[in-house]
């Protein structure tokens, strides 16, 4: 990166910390900077990311034109904005929504119960894929536990998370390794998953847009899809901003506490094994489906999505298959190389 930049650059793209770091080196100069963008401000804030912020911007002219953008907008980018921008216009982009595609249920709960209607939901509704939504990373990784501690095999994704454990995590949602996902909405920001089933909103949201965000993801391609709101005491107002955006009145329902514990059925399907090598060592799909299924291997259609990065690369196998497909891989070269596998979940 510092070679690049000794080359003149019209655009430099990067993370706070890393930019930040060139800067301090001196292998990034800014004098020249015309245009600044904050881009998923919110996510950055997130991630603890306000400090380097500010001392980037300490390194730009104070006479450019600066652009924030934030799918949302919390008071910490309010102020963020506030500190940057000089009497910004402000534009709100609404999302398009399809309300009759996705059916909405508001579930009265006790703040104690939340947990107990979460499994009791989840039971009920054969599902197979749900993301969980909390506010808070805290709360994010409480419910995970708990999921997980019920039986539910659950993953978490929230900004604490390093890049490589964020992508294991979106890999084993999108190869149905993990049925339950419990995300914050900013770490799920970008996250496309293909028939989501369900979105359970175990904190209800503060903004109705956040809401319009979160179960947006379900109900796509003509889909049907599911919205279940857990409502507690006190929250009537943010129940009736909702349904002002969505244009449809949608009454509060007590939440189903009657079953105990969750569905067998909860297990993933797949499991995902990772190969130590991807793009970088020439690996294709066609090499790893062809590992597995020679003489009489694991079969064909006991294999799964087949995920390539540039230095691992994932598999999705069949739950009954999976112990035989990590012998297979880990016995088996791959071009010609013996490489490190291991099993998530």
């Amino acid at each position: 990166q510092e070679q690049s930049l000794t080359h003149p650059a019209h655009v430099v793209v990067g993370t706070p910390g890393r930019v930040l770091q060139l800067l301090q080196r001196g292998s990034l100069i800014l004098d020249g900077v015309r245009t600044l963008v904050l881009d998923e401000a919110d996510r950055m804030l997130d991630m603890g990311f306000i400090d380097q912020i500010d001392a980037i911007v300490r390194h730009v002219p104070r006479e450019r034109q600066t652009l924030c953008f934030s799918a949302t907008l919390p008071e910490g980018v309010r102020a963020l904005a506030a500190a940057v921008l000089a009497t910004p216009e402000h534009i709100t982009v609404d999302r398009q929504h399809a309300p009759g595609v996705i059916s909405h249920a508001f579930l009265g709960a006790a703040e104690s119960d939340k947990g107990r209607a979460t499994l009791t939901l989840l039971a009920q509704h054969p599902l197979e894929s749900a993301i969980i939504f909390c506010n808070t990373k805290a709360q994010c990784r409480a419910v995970y536990a708990a999921l997980n501690a019920a039986g539910v095999h659950s993953l978490a994704f929230h900004g604490d998370l390093d890049q490589a454990d964020r992508t294991l995590v979106m890999v084993r949602f999108a190869n149905q390794s993990c049925r339950v996902l419990v995300a914050t909405d900013v770490a799920a920001r970008g996250l496309d998953i293909q028939g989501l089933d369900a979105v359970i909103n175990y904190d209800l949201p503060f903004e109705p847009q956040t809401y319009v965000h979160r179960v947006g993801r379900t109900g796509r391609a003509g889909a049907t899809g599911h919205a279940f709101s857990l409502v507690t005491p006190g929250q009537g107002a943010r129940v009736q901003a909702i349904c002002e955006v969505l244009g449809a009145d949608h009454q509060t329902t007590p939440a189903p506490l009657d079953i105990d514990g969750p569905s067998p059925a909860l297990a993933p399907p797949m499991v995902t094994l990772s190969i130590s090598g991807g793009r970088k060592a020439k690996i294709s799909a066609g090499d790893v489906l062809g590992a597995l299924t020679a003489k009489g291997g694991v079969a064909g259609q006991d294999v799964g999505q087949i995920d390539r990065m540039e230095q691992v690369t994932f598999v999705a196998v069949k739950r009954a298959a999976a112990e035989a497909a990590l012998r297979i891989l880990r016995s088996t070269p791959i071009k010609g190389r013996r490489f490190r596998v291991a099993r998530h979940g």
